[in-house]
């Protein structure tokens, strides 16, 4: 068995025994004053709770948490089969966003982001865990301050939200090392296997973590936990990832994790560690990642797909899960676009046909991959995947600001919550559609298996129909109507059965040069594992079929074109079958409306490229499809909608889902060709129903007699009542809101018809034993009732109308705390007005100090406190030694894991050097610096390069000394599981003619792995002198620094800046903050900025590679109401570079937000004792 591993708190000592000169003596106390500052790491038994940590805000929910099965301190039962998650028997639809707390370095900000969350109709997170973010060293682990997982789980639990736990050990996430500590970059053997050493530090992690997480636990009533991930989107089931897997789901069970356990597939198309599988024995659920879109977010699109049978084929007795499903998309060094163009490639219209999709192929768990992004400072990042910025164009930004992508995720979160009958529903056969204009409508429709009699008009159950284009890049709109019985449709086979699969070449006549292929890894998801395929223009495939309906069936991929299809010799369509990446079993072509008879189907490859990205002109054929005519029947509805000269419109890249034979409470809805938002019961029964501003909305509601329809606000609505079906119909327009009020069977409905903009500002909240709807805010937070007084607590943008939906009784309504006069509307709501927050000035970074801060350049500098590097072997050989310099120098063996990192050789030439060859490894977008006897030779990215000595600049028989900066960008991940990761950082070698015998010293973050500073920890900085020095920190010493306006390099090498600038930021308001750099943008001048704000490492600019150039400031960083320090170090590879100018920018304020406060972290003094002059 594992043994225990050791938890200790991170060593307390003086930092000159980690510090080499010129460092004098620190001030005596300094353990004192971290102990006051820095909690104790966490012990084996996990901390007592719940607590908050000193400082935290005193916020409603922590007192009034929201209650739900997570926080009522009972133990409850997760089960699950084919359709859903159930807690207690009950089916829970799980939807989930992803929020990685490391990149919101302010833990009073975590809650902002749980309560947007949450407000926004997420009923889960999920929450990686990077173990290299708490452990710098093997054995020390630390979960306090920015890194206290309890405080967020325990947050997490009163803010009424489930968590799906996902510690890896390794997790990707774009996270340096993906999440393992860089320590292991030294071991020898391969990471994420069964390798000894390398198991048991996954092992004494999973403990160390497990400890908080399993105490959080709703099986054990613990908390919210309902789910927990094992490892990580596994590259592939060979044997030696399957008995690593396999070994680390006996040890979690081992450290009592109880809720279920799955493993995230990194595609749909493997069914890897599916339980009962090899890698998935000891697993209980079967979930997949997916992201239709890819991630070049100036490329083309990928397409949607249908996957429901083949993840029931994988696992036929779990849910459809979504593990991670596209968000966003994350932007890396060197691309022409900021992160804001991410947002507008996966945007809204993406986000809402993807929740469609969803809903179609049963998905009942999903996890929203990124909804808040953040920010990778310091050095957290892997630097393969991006820069400072993690925005991720996530529907919350960076800044938490709410974007439109967050409102479509609430319109599903809603619809979710309140048609809870989706949680049961098996798919089957949908309604045929009568399309005019535009592209085809794929109909789907789900039926609810459960509850029939009280969730359906019929009795036969709920339905969802869902329209969309099969082409989800089609930006044509179409006119949809279709037949709508209520009788109960026949069940689909579970697997697709096309009338003809690509391999019955007697009624499918290819003619050309076609291939047809079986059993390859890019057949894996055809229809039965082959298709046929050809690239050469001219070649043609031919079918004739009977009926009124013909699909073609095949893939998208990388490297196909365009075809042009024919029917009855009448070319209808040219088809692009490029994607990204390989989706499987596309329609993609339909016709639908051709008549009876006889038809021929003709699809001739063209051989060229639709898409310039496609990496070649192939067409494929999977199978192809016919069908029978549409249901014309009489049935209960023949036509959806009912009114002449109307349809459901299918805009360009839109969707739509249907809820039909519906009953709630009361009431019984047999369609609405709007979205239903949600329904409530706030002191009278509510419906809200949306829609596109501009498209005509028909919504039918039954009656056992004609019932009376009030409009109490906004434009009116067409009444229509069927007598013979006691239908009562309403016809409209979508834009603006109107409210109605409908009049019979004894009990009223207030109907809110409303469109998408509508929705942005509408918010559904458990306030206890009831809901409140309320509208107008930019956001509201939670609700609590207290007698006849509702408590609210939101944000406001700008001054504007709150309206409020709440149970009878309740008169009195107070807005974050203060009591607003309130008045009653014709519906019954409580109406008021809100004030706006006012703009807060930000100010001018104009007093400038500088100081050089690259001694180490120079012959003369005192190294002899560095560490030697003259190992001459390492575990890891990816490591050195190189075959030049004999020795390792890789900087990861001397424990120095993050930033910049200075080397110093010395040595005598024998003959006049003429060159030196230099090979560093810096990760994406680094750099080295390469200085002899102090002369500058010039600089150089990752790689291998030789820089010319200057004649007399190093003489024979004379002692030289060689000084190297290199700066490490973090370390990669190891996705590929190839051993990436380990690659080495810092000099791989260097080659001086001539030199004889080099010795090497080198010197990187002051103390390495276990800096002075644990607050904020070994991600903060690397080895420049400043950083050593301490002048990145509040009350660093530079009065004898000279003042400047320029920020100009007088030579190449390092230089630092620094000032104050003061906040008046007001209270009660949540204001952010960035901090840009401005150059000319032609990323010619060489040059980089570390930027520190009071002391914390908010972000890396590379000027010459780009593209980030303004970088959120995390609010914990930031003292709101008083001088913040702000240090800048420049690294200048040429004269005369640097900054035009930097300024602090204001990023948007609202009025409400959650209390918080600055990091408590150490200043200068704490660290270094009393202030002395400079060294």
């Amino acid at each position: 068995m594992h043994q225990s591993s050791t938890f200790r708190r991170p060593r307390r000592h003086g930092v000159s025994s980690r510090l080499g000169p010129p460092l004098g003596p620190l001030a005596a106390g300094l353990a004192l004053v971290l102990a006051a500052l820095t909690p104790v790491s966490a012990a084996a038994a996990a901390p007592d709770r719940p607590r908050e940590a000193a400082g935290a805000p005193a916020a409603s929910a922590a007192a009034n948490p929201v209650p739900f099965p997570g926080n009522d301190g009972k133990p409850h039962r997760v089960g699950w089969d084919d359709k859903s998650l159930t807690i207690d028997g009950e089916r829970l639809t799980v939807w989930s966003g992803e929020f990685h707390y490391w990149r919101l370095p302010s833990p009073d900000q975590w809650r902002d982001v749980l309560q947007k969350l949450k407000a926004s109709g997420f009923n889960a997170v999920s929450l990686y865990f990077f173990w290299g973010y708490h452990s710098s060293e093997p054995g020390s682990y630390d979960f306090s301050g920015v890194r206290d997982i309890d405080r967020l789980l325990t947050m997490a639990e009163e803010e009424g939200l489930y968590v799906i736990a996902r510690p890896g050990p390794y997790i990707n996430a774009e996270a340096g090392m993906g999440g393992l500590p860089a320590y292991m970059t030294t071991y020898a053997g391969e990471e994420r296997t069964a390798d000894p050493q390398n198991l048991a530090a996954d092992l004494e992690w999973l403990e160390a973590v497990n400890a908080v997480i399993s105490e959080h636990q709703i099986t054990d009533g613990g908390g919210s936990v309902i789910a927990y991930q094992v490892e990580n989107e596994q590259i592939d089931n060979a044997p030696k990832h399957v008995e690593y897997i396999e070994k680390l789901q006996a040890a979690v069970k081992e450290h009592g994790i109880t809720v279920p356990l799955f493993h995230n597939d990194w595609g749909n198309g493997h069914g890897w560690n599916a339980p009962g599988t090899p890698g998935g024995s000891q697993l209980d659920l079967y979930a997949f990642d997916t992201y239709p879109l890819g991630f070049d977010c100036t490329g083309a699109r990928g397409r949607l797909e249908d996957f429901e049978s083949r993840i029931r084929g994988y696992s036929p007795k779990t849910p459809v899960f979504i593990a991670e499903g596209q968000g966003g998309a994350f932007t890396s060094w060197g691309r022409t676009f900021q992160t804001t163009e991410c947002a507008k490639f996966v945007d809204p219209a993406f986000i809402r046909q993807f929740a469609v999709n969803n809903l179609a192929n049963g998905v009942t768990m999903f996890n929203s991959y990124m909804e808040y992004g953040g920010t990778n400072w310091g050095w957290t990042g892997d630097p393969g995947s991006g820069f400072t910025s993690y925005d991720y164009g996530a529907p919350i930004s960076e800044d938490r600001s709410i974007t439109p992508k967050l409102v479509v995720h609430k319109e599903f979160g809603y619809l979710h919550d309140a048609v809870t009958p989706i949680a049961s529903a098996r798919n089957v056969t949908a309604p045929a559609v009568t399309v005019t204009g535009g592209g085809p409508v794929k109909a789907q429709q789900r039926l609810s298996t459960e509850n029939a009699a009280t969730t359906s008009v019929s009795g036969n159950g709920a339905r969802l129909i869902t329209l969309r284009h099969p082409d989800s890049n089609d930006t044509s709109t179409s006119r949809a109507t279709f037949p709508l019985d209520l009788a109960v449709p026949p069940k689909p086979p579970t697997a697709p059965a096309y009338r003809w699969n690509d391999s019955d070449t007697q009624a499918l006549k290819f003619t050309g040069s076609w291939e047809r292929a079986s059993g390859k890894t890019w057949t894996s998801g055809d229809h039965q594992d082959d298709e046929t395929f050809s690239d050469r223009a001219g070649d043609s495939l031919e079918v004739t079929f009977e009926g009124p309906t013909v699909r073609w069936i095949g893939p998208d991929s990388v490297n196909h074109g365009t075809a042009d299809v024919y029917i009855d010799g009448v070319k209808k369509a040219t088809v692009d079958s490029y994607a990204p990446s390989p989706v499987f079993q596309q329609v993609l072509f339909e016709a639908n409306d051709l008549g009876e008879g006889e038809h021929t189907l003709k699809i001739v490859v063209t051989g060229e490229k639709g898409t310039a990205a496609s990496q070649g002109t192939f067409v494929s054929a999977d199978a192809i499809d016919t069908g029978p005519s549409p249901d014309t029947s009489a049935g209960t509805y023949p036509r959806v909608p009912q009114k002449e000269g109307t349809a459901v419109t299918v805009a360009g890249r839109d969707a739509k889902v249907l809820v039909a034979d519906y009953a709630f409470g009361p009431h019984r809805m047999p369609y609405s060709t709007s979205q239903v938002l949600t329904h409530l019961s706030a002191g009278r029964d509510l419906l809200v129903l949306h829609g596109t501003k501009g498209e005509a909305g028909e919504t039918v509601l039954r009656y056992a007699a004609q019932p009376k329809v009030t409009t109490l606000d906004g434009d009116p609505v067409e009444v229509t009542w069927d007598a013979a079906r006691k239908d009562l119909r309403l016809n409209y327009t979508h834009g603006g809101t109107r409210t109605l009020r409908i009049t019979g069977d004894g009990r009223d409905l207030t109907v809110l018809i409303t469109d998408r903009d509508g929705v942005a500002t509408a918010w559904q909240l458990d306030a206890g034993a009831h809901d409140v709807l309320v509208t107008g805010p930019e956001l509201a937070r939670t609700a609590r009732i207290a007698g006849t007084r509702l408590d609210l607590t939101g944000d406001t943008r700008r001054a504007g109308p709150l309206r409020v939906f709440a149970p009878a009784g309740v008169d009195v309504l107070t807005w974050n705390g203060k009591r607003i006069t309130a008045t009653r509307d014709a519906a019954g709501a409580l109406v008021a007005t809100l004030p706006g927050p006012g703009t807060p000035s930000m100010p001018g970074l104009t007093a400038w100090r500088t100081a050089d801060a690259d001694p180490e350049r120079t012959a003369g500098f005192d190294d002899s406190g560095w560490k030697k590097a003259d190992r001459t072997t390492a575990d890891n050989p990816r490591h050195g030694p190189g075959a030049a310099s004999g020795v390792v120098l890789d900087t990861d063996e001397y424990g120095f894991h993050e930033g910049d990192t200075w080397y110093r050789g010395r040595y005598t030439p024998e003959t006049a050097s003429t060159s030196v060859k230099v090979s560093v490894k810096t990760g994406t977008a680094g750099h080295a610096m390469v200085w002899l006897n102090g002369r500058y030779l010039g600089a150089q990215g990752d790689g291998t390069a030789t820089h010319t000595v200057p004649a007399g600049v190093a003489e024979p028989g004379r002692q030289a000394v060689l000084a190297i900066l290199v700066r490490n960008m973090g370390h990669y991940e190891d996705w590929s599981s190839d051993g990436r990761s380990k690659g080495g950082r810092g000099l791989a070698d260097v080659e001086v003619p001539g030199s004889g015998t080099v010795e090497w010293r080198i010197q990187g973050a002051a103390g390495g792995p276990d800096p002075a500073d644990t607050v904020r920890g070994i991600f903060n900085n690397g080895g420049l002198y400043g950083e050593r020095m301490g002048w990145h920190l509040p009350g660093a010493p530079d009065s004898s620094w000279s003042t400047t306006q320029s920020f100009k390099s007088e030579r190449p090498g390092v230089r630092w800046y620094r000032t104050t600038a003061g906040l008046d930021l007001p209270e009660g308001t949540d204001t952010a903050v960035g901090l840009r750099i401005d150059d000319d943008g032609l990323r010619v001048d060489k040059y980089r900025v570390q930027i520190f704000v009071n002391g914390w490492n908010t972000g890396q600019y590379v000027n010459n590679v780009g593209p980030q150039k303004e970088f959120v400031i995390p609010s914990g960083f930031l003292k709101a109401r008083g001088e913040n320090t702000i240090a800048l170090a420049v690294s200048a590879e040429q004269s005369g570079v640097g900054p035009d100018a930097v300024s602090l920018v204001h990023r948007g304020t609202v009025l409400g937000g959650v209390p918080g406060g600055q990091n408590a972290s150490p200043g200068h003094g704490d660290l270094f004792g009393a202030a002395r002059s400079d060294e």
